[in-house]
């Protein structure tokens, strides 16, 4: 069984541009984003989870709704 392991540098905050090092898409489209910003509240509930609803991606689409 064949295992491949990937050696491609991502970094999401600052860039990437060396070829050699990056991963490939990330040096052509430059995926520098800046730094994330977590402070994004969204608890778990058990009622949630038992209407399988995922809070996080509820509490990210409302925040990003209200921008």
């Amino acid at each position: 069984m064949p295992i491949y392991v990937s050696t491609g540098y991502h970094d999401w905050e600052n860039g990437c541009e060396s070829f050699a090092r990056c991963f490939w898409p990330n040096v052509i489209y430059g995926v520098a984003a800046g730094p994330p910003d977590v402070s994004l509240s969204a608890p778990m509930r058990i009622s949630d989870y038992a209407r399988r609803e995922d809070t996080a991606i509820s509490a990210i689409l409302a925040a990003e709704a209200a921008r």
